[in-house]
């Protein structure tokens, strides 16, 4: 969509450089700055916090005698990027945690995949008691209903 507009504006300030050539200028200078302006905001909108992320996983688990659980489980590079022993944090699937399941959800999937991550563990007595957001991935602490 970028593409053919930047060349329907390049066509359209060609056609005023051969009428009109101060307003050709100042248009091809509005076009200039809002390409500049929005390449900025670009770049200084907040991101995904993946490193905070993963250091509330790990501190997460560490204190709640826990382990950690993907949604989907195909994101686990972006926590090993900052923690190469992250593995070490995942829920063993033949086991049971102890105390809590801390649920990491990645931004880039559907409503879908989270429900199914809670599907599974509902009806084996798990029940979420807090989330934490960091810019777009987010975490369900989970815990054993009493």
């Amino acid at each position: 969509m970028l593409i053919p507009l930047t060349v329907l504006a390049v066509v359209g300030i060609e056609e005023y450089a051969r009428r009109w050539k101060p307003l050709a200028t100042i248009w091809l200078l509005i076009v200039v700055g809002a390409s500049v302006l929005a390449d900025v905001q670009a770049f200084r909108r907040p991101r995904e916090d993946w490193g905070a992320m993963t250091a509330a996983l790990r501190r997460g688990a560490t204190e709640q005698r826990g382990c950690v659980l993907l949604a989907p489980a195909r994101s686990l590079y972006l926590y090993r990027f900052y923690d190469a022993e992250f593995t070490k944090l995942l829920c063993d699937p033949a086991g049971d945690p102890q105390k809590s399941i801390l649920l990491a959800l990645s931004p880039y999937e559907s409503a879908a995949e989270y429900r199914a991550a809670l599907d599974r563990l509902q009806p084996k007595g798990w029940k979420a008691v807090r989330e934490e957001s960091f810019q777009g991935p987010k975490i369900i602490w989970l815990s054993k209903e009493k």
